[in-house]
C-alpha cells in the first residue's frame, strides 16, 4: 500500500507538471508575440527585397546589348552565343534565366524559348499564364491538408526586350524567376516561439492572428493564439494534479518511516 501511494504521488507530480508546462509554452504571449510579429515583418522586408531584386535583374540583363541582338535571331544562334559567355549571364542562387520571343499580340504561352538557365529547368504551367512586360508572384507547394501552409514563394517578371534589329512580327523578352524558401522563414519564426503558418493569403483563421505582411510579398504568415481560457484550465488542471502528487508522495514516505518505527519497536 505504502508503495502504491509513493508510485501514484511521483506519477501524479511528474503528470501535472508536463501539463502545465504544456499550457504555459503551448502559445505565445506577451514578449514572444513580440518577438514573432518582428521577425515577421523581417522576413516580409526580404520577400520584398527579392521581388526588387528580380525587377531590376531583369532591366539590367534586358538592357545588355548583345542580349538584345540575340533576341533578333533564334534558338540555335541563342545557344551558341550563351555557350562562348557572350550573354554576360551569372546565375543568383535559386535563380532561373529564361530568353526567347513571343508573337506579338499572342499569349505568352505561344512563346518560343531561346534558352533556359538553369539547364534541365522544367516549364511549368503556371509559366504561361505570364504576361509581356509584367510581374507576377504564386506559391508552391502548398500542403491542402494544413490550411495556409505552403513551401515555396515564386517571383518572376517577364521584361520586354527590344531587339537591335526590328522585326515586325515577334517580341523578345527576358525572365527572371527567384524562390523564397518559406519552409525556412516558418523554422525561424517557430523558434521565436508559437505555432506559425505561411502560405496564401486568405480570410483570416479563429484562433490565429494576422503577422504584418505586406500584400507584396505574395504571401502571409499567421501564429495561433490561445482562446479565451484556453491556457488557464490547464494550468489549473495541471497545477491541482502536481499538488495532488506532492501530497500522495508525502503521504507514502510518511507512512513508510511510520511502519519502520513499528517494525523497529
Amino acid at each position: 500500500m505504502v508503495n502504491r501511494l509513493v508510485i501514484a504521488g511521483a506519477l501524479f507530480a511528474v503528470a501535472g507538471t508536463a501539463v502545465v508546462c504544456v499550457a504555459v509554452i503551448r502559445r505565445p504571449e506577451g514578449g514572444e508575440l513580440s518577438k514573432v510579429t518582428a521577425l515577421a515583418s523581417e522576413i516580409d522586408g526580404e520577400a520584398n527585397t527579392l521581388r526588387t531584386v528580380v525587377l531590376e535583374r531583369a532591366a539590367t540583363l534586358g538592357g545588355l546589348r548583345p542580349v538584345q541582338a540575340v533576341v533578333a535571331t533564334d534558338e540555335a544562334t541563342a545557344k551558341d552565343v550563351l555557350g562562348r559567355g557572350e550573354l554576360g549571364f551569372q546565375l543568383q542562387p535559386g535563380e532561373v534565366i529564361e530568353l526567347g520571343t513571343v508573337p506579338k499580340g499572342a499569349p505568352f504561352a505561344e512563346r518560343t524559348i531561346f534558352m533556359i538557365q538553369p539547364e534541365g529547368t522544367k516549364r511549368a504551367p503556371s509559366d504561361d499564364r505570364l504576361l509581356l512586360g509584367a510581374s507576377a508572384s504564386w506559391l508552391e507547394d502548398c500542403d491542402h491538408q494544413v490550411p495556409q501552409s505552403c513551401a515555396t514563394a515564386v517571383y518572376t517578371t517577364v521584361y520586354e526586350v527590344t531587339p537591335t534589329v526590328r522585326r515586325d512580327d515577334v517580341a523578345g523578352y527576358l525572365r527572371i524567376s527567384r524562390r523564397l524558401d518559406l519552409r525556412l522563414a516558418v523554422a525561424r519564426l517557430v523558434a521565436a516561439g508559437g505555432d506559425v503558418r505561411c502560405g496564401e493569403r486568405r480570410a483570416a483563421l479563429a484562433g490565429w492572428l494576422d503577422l504584418a505582411m505586406t500584400p507584396a510579398s505574395g504571401f502571409t504568415c499567421r501564429v495561433a493564439l490561445p482562446a479565451a481560457g484556453h491556457t488557464t484550465l490547464p494550468l489549473l488542471l495541471g497545477a491541482g494534479a502536481a499538488l495532488a502528487g506532492v501530497v500522495l508522495l508525502v503521504a507514502g514516505i510518511a507512512r513508510k518511516r511510520a511502519r519502520s518505527t513499528v517494525i523497529s519497536a
